[in-house]
């Protein structure tokens, strides 16, 4: 196995793939562990340091801060969705409003599915002077 096939194309963690749900709607979502997610996550954490470190952190609170950190960080968009029969337009508080619901576990799971589908994210390995 070529070494460089497991290099993750930077650009493409950050910009985000588009995810279809249906034929006419899509989410796109970046890689998990991209800059933009980590800076989202340390800042939201920041206010609860030493409830952190202390251990101290409720349940509540501790996946408030992530799915609020995955709406900023690792959504960039969305089309199609509607709510009450209504376009439902992408901003980051409408995905936190879902995400920080549980009774959307699926919507999570497939935010979480496409950005840690590391195949979608990989750089493409020239070999012979000819891409892949």
């Amino acid at each position: 196995m070529d070494i460089h096939s497991l290099k993750t194309d930077e650009a493409k963690a950050e910009e985000g793939i588009k995810v279809p749900l249906s034929k006419d709607c899509w989410i796109q979502v970046r890689r998990k562990g991209c800059g933009t997610f980590q800076k989202c996550y340390e800042r939201n954490q920041k206010p609860y340091a030493i409830q952190i470190r202390k251990k101290q952190l409720d349940d509540e609170t501790a996946s408030r801060i992530l799915w609020e950190s995955v709406a900023e960080g690792l959504i960039v968009g969305w089309d199609g969705f509607k709510e009450d029969g209504k376009p439902l337009k992408f901003s980051v508080e409408n995905a936190k409003r879902f995400l920080c619901d549980d009774s959307f576990a699926e919507l999570r799971d497939i935010v979480l599915d496409a950005a840690g589908d590391l195949d979608s994210f990989r750089a493409e390995v020239v070999e012979d002077g000819e891409k892949n």
